[in-house]
Order: structure tokens, then C-alpha cells, then sequence
């Protein structure tokens, strides 16, 4: 992808910023540096929404724009097909040739469809092609007092970190040391071993590794806020919430799980000095997303919800039968989804599906008529081509239905949502693209339009899962912003939990992307 070759580009002429700047002082450096890092990240996700919001301002009639979608959900169709057979392992070239030549006939077709789009509707392609970077002071402008916005632009010698706050913008550099990389991986793997109390080097592991990252990701910008914290409990503290707008590998940091000070091993886990503990910590995907999301009025007049429970089996080989039939075969039973739809069903009134009325079918029928979106289920990446990563429904009888909504099928949806709670493993994981960002199932939600969006970073635990989501959609129904609703749902697991249950494998895997709204 062009992302990926322009990115070390992108590093040097940012460098160059802020030598400059360190030279004569002048603001107009700082805000340059910036402008070359809103080029560098998640291209392809602005691109979509310029377009979609090109054909929104455009009025071009829905007819056209269901045209477009068929054409892409075919191409989508063949590509997977084409995907498929090349991973037989007695592929057939003949099959091959006709799924190629089939693939080039229908991507000449979407060609010639938006050259006619552009020349019948002539803003549509003005407003398109019309890419506008943020300045710095009108980022400034729009940042509530109460919140710290962080972007990080992660180079090969330099990290890079954009700080913006109701009273300015500065940038904090970083040299980036050799062992940063693998000191992420390792975190990841510490965070994600149920075992880890059981094992004192582990413990220590984690909380080293932890500290590390918040002591040169975080420390120069949070330090003083969290002093004042510590020091001024009772008094009004105007730093609440940190938008962390993360690159490359930084997207798999749980930052609420980072420790904030050194400990020993003999602290618990329940004690520690969890970010979580000081700030509301919310992401994003630019801050032109954020800026476009949380400027907007909601779309959906409603607070209704669909939820999807599905029910799976007891794991069980099975020999014979379909690929898909002995793929859901292997899915382990969710003991607790059905309880966290049905205590979700508390607070908000809506369609809930559960076990084998959680069909794909009954999604596809019903999507545009909720505000809400909400699935207990398993999540399936593929890491090859992250395009066919899927979420489970039940399994439907309907010819041509294979229960698997995939990630492909997500872009092509147009149906934006105020909420969408994708309560599954590692449906904020999948591959990391340079530049772009990781290609995830969240992502393809984003990409539709879809204003908040909570999502997993690894294998996450059924039951945990289920007390969290009861909490956070309490706090929701109460008022809470999403961001600050998760935040008090995962506080209050932690201040219930003890012992292993404590660990933050079992809190912190959930992070909310998107615009921090209230629903009400």
C-alpha cells in the first residue's frame, strides 16, 4: 500500500518540523508536523468517510448508491471465493482463470459506475476529492476542557507524540529504543497469560513491562495531572478524559492497564496504580473522525437495541460435513452470553435474539431500524486476509446463509449506529498495516459511519465479559458517556473481583473508540 512506502517520508519531513522549531520557536513548524502526520494515518478510513459524506451532501439517490454496494458485495463475493480455492490444497487453475477473469469484468463495471457517479452528480466528486487536514488551533478550539487528546505518530527512530488540550498544543519527541517493539509483544503476552499470578517472575514481568510503557509513552504529559490528583482528591480536577489516538503497534496497548509507578512484587494486582484509576481513556481512529463524530448530531431518534446471543454446542470434532460445519463445531459454548443479553434487556427496550433465533438473517433484516447494536458471540480473525475475519451468528437453515457475517459484508452495511458492542474475542485485533492502522472488524463499523464503537483486544473471558456489559449498559442507561460508562463498568469488576480475577486479562480487554457521547 502507498501508506506503508510513504510513511518513513512522512517521519524525516516531521523531524525536519520540529528541528525547525526548536531553532526560531515558530508555532507554524509545530502545526506543519502535524499536517504531514494527519497524511500519514488511516487513509483508507478517511478516504471512506469523505466519500460517504460526499454522497450524503451530494443527495444522490439511494437507488444509485444500493447499485454501487451490489457491485462491491460481488466483487467481495468472487475475491473471497478466488481467496478460498487458492488455499486448497488441489486448487483448480481452471477455476482460478474463470474467478479472475469474472473478478476484472466487475471491477472494469465499478470503474465505469463512479466515472458516470462523478460526471452525473459533479459534487460528489468536488467533495471527494477534497481532503482537508485539521490546523492546530482549530483542534484547540474544539477540546473540552476536561480532556487531554494524545497522537502518536510511531517512526522507525522517533516516537512522535501530539498533545492538545484546551490551553495549547506541543509535541513531545521521543527517541525510540531498540527493544521497543518486542517490549509490546512481550506486554501483550504477559497481559494475556490466565495463569500469571501463579507465577512470581511473570508478575513482575508485567509490571515492569507495563510501567515501561506508560513511563515513555505517557509519563512527560500525565505526571503533573496525576500529581494534582493524588494531592487534591476532594477538589474538582479539570483533566478527565485522555483521547489516545494510537499507530501501528501501539493499537494493541490496553493504556488502561498501564501502571503509573514501580512496584514490587508483592503488590496485588487489585492495588495497583492502574491508569484507569486517574482518567477516562478513549480512542480514536484521527482526530478527524473524532472532531466530525462528536460535533454531530445523533442520526437515530431512538434508544432501541439489537442484541444477538447465539448458542454453540459443546465442542466436538467432527470428520465429516462442511468445512463451516466442522469449523462451528469447534467453537467452544458461551456459558454466559444469553445472561448478558438478557441483563442488558433491563435497561433498554429493543429487538433480542437468542439461541438459535440469533441467525444472520434476522441482523440483515432488521439493521437500520436501531440505535444500538450489541453481539454475545465469537469472533473468528483471519489474520491472512482480514477482510474474511467474521462474527458468529447461529446457524441458519437458509440456503446461501452461512452464519458468518464477514468483515467485507460490515463495510458494505450503510447503517451507521450511535453504539456498536462487539462483546467477542479480538474484535479490535487483526493485521497491522503501516500506516493504516490494524484492519479489524471494529474498523469495518467505523468505516460505515458508526458514531461509538467498543471492541476487544484479545481472547476475552465469558463470564468477566457478561458482569462488565451489565454495568456499562446500567451507567449508559443512567446518562454516562460510553467512554466514561466502560470506565466505571470495568472499576466496578475490579473493586468486586479478588485474586486471579483481578488480573487486567479479565478488565481491560474492552476500549471505546469513537465520539464519547451520551446516548440520551
Amino acid at each position: 500500500m502507498l501508506s506503508v512506502r510513504t510513511v518513513p517520508i512522512y517521519e524525516k519531513a516531521i523531524e525536519v518540523c520540529i528541528e525547525l522549531y526548536n531553532n526560531n520557536k515558530e508555532l507554524k513548524y509545530i502545526d506543519e508536523a502535524y499536517k504531514y502526520l494527519q497524511k500519514s494515518k488511516s487513509l483508507s478510513l478517511i478516504e471512506k468517510m469523505k466519500d460517504n459524506d460526499a454522497k450524503d451532501t451530494s443527495e444522490i439517490p439511494h437507488e444509485v448508491i444500493k447499485q454501487e454496494v451490489s457491485l462491491n458485495n460481488k466483487i467481495s463475493e468472487l475475491e473471497k471465493s478466488l481467496y478460498e480455492e487458492n488455499k486448497k490444497r488441489n486448487k483448480s487453475q481452471l477455476k482460478l482463470d474463470e474467478l479472475r477473469n469474472k473478478l476484472f469484468v466487475l471491477k472494469q463495471k465499478l470503474e465505469a459506475f463512479i466515472k458516470k457517479l462523478e460526471k452525473d452528480y459533479p459534487d460528489y466528486k468536488i467533495l471527494k476529492e477534497n481532503f482537508k487536514t485539521a490546523g492546530s488551533d482549530e483542534i484547540v478550539k474544539q477540546i473540552p476542557e476536561d480532556t487531554i487528546v494524545i497522537e502518536y505518530f510511531l517512526g522507525d527512530e522517533n516516537i512522535f507524540a501530539f498533545v492538545f488540550s484546551g490551553s495549547g498544543f506541543y509535541v513531545n519527541q521521543i527517541r525510540k529504543k531498540m527493544n521497543f517493539d518486542k517490549n509490546i509483544l512481550d506486554y501483550r503476552k504477559s497481559i494475556t497469560q490466565i495463569n500469571i499470578s501463579s507465577d512470581e517472575s511473570s508478575v513482575i514481568k508485567f509490571k515492569k513491562l507495563s510501567y515501561f510503557l506508560y513511563k515513555t509513552l505517557l509519563k512527560n504529559i500525565l505526571a503533573p495531572h496525576i500529581d494534582l490528583i493524588n494531592k487534591n482528591k476532594k477538589k474538582g480536577i479539570p483533566v478527565k478524559n485522555i483521547l489516545i489516538i494510537p499507530d501501528n503497534e501501539l493499537n494493541f496497548i490496553s493504556f488502561d492497564s498501564l501502571i503509573t509507578s514501580d512496584h514490587n512484587s508483592s503488590t496485588n494486582f487489585k492495588e495497583l496504580p492502574y491508569l484507569i484509576k486517574y482518567f477516562n481513556i478513549i480512542f480514536s481512529y484521527s482526530i478527524i473522525l473524532y472532531l466530525k463524530n462528536s460535533g454531530e448530531v445523533k442520526r437515530k431518534i431512538n434508544q432501541n437495541i439489537i442484541a444477538f446471543a447465539p448458542v454453540f454446542k459443546t465442542r466436538e470434532k467432527v470428520k465429516s460435513g462442511s468445512n463451516c460445519e466442522i469449523f462451528r463445531n469447534s467453537l467452544s459454548p458461551l456459558k454466559f452470553n444469553q445472561n448478558e443479553v438478557r441483563g442488558i434487556s433491563k435497561y433498554f427496550s429493543g429487538e433480542y435474539y437468542y439461541n438459535k433465533n440469533a441467525m444472520k438473517e434476522k441482523f440483515i433484516k432488521n439493521k437500520k431500524h436501531f440505535s444500538i447494536l450489541h453481539f454475545a458471540t465469537h469472533s473468528v480473525l483471519d489474520d491472512e486476509n482480514p477482510m474474511y475475519s467474521k462474527i458468529v451468528f447461529s446457524k441458519s437453515d437458509k440456503e446461501g446463509d452461512d452464519g458468518f457475517l464477514h468483515t467485507y459484508e460490515i463495510y458494505s452495511l450503510n447503517s451507521i449506529y450511535d453504539l456498536v458492542v462487539l462483546s467477542a474475542c479480538n474484535t479490535g485485533s487483526g493485521k497491522m498495516i503501516r500506516g493504516e492502522g490494524v484492519m479489524s472488524i471494529a474498523r469495518a463499523f467505523a468505516s460505515s459511519g458508526s458514531r461509538n464503537i467498543v471492541m476487544s483486544l484479545w481472547q476475552v473471558n465469558d463470564k468477566s465479559t457478561s458482569e462488565i456489559m451489565n454495568f456499562f449498559y446500567r451507567n449508559i442507561a443512567k446518562g454516562e458517556k460510553v467512554g466514561e460508562a466502560l470506565r466505571i463498568a470495568k472499576l466496578k469488576y475490579l473493586e468486586k473481583s479478588d485474586g486471579i480475577k483481578s488480573m487486567p486479562f479479565y478488565w481491560s480487554p474492552f476500549i471505546s473508540f469513537g465520539a464519547n457521547n451520551s446516548l440520551n
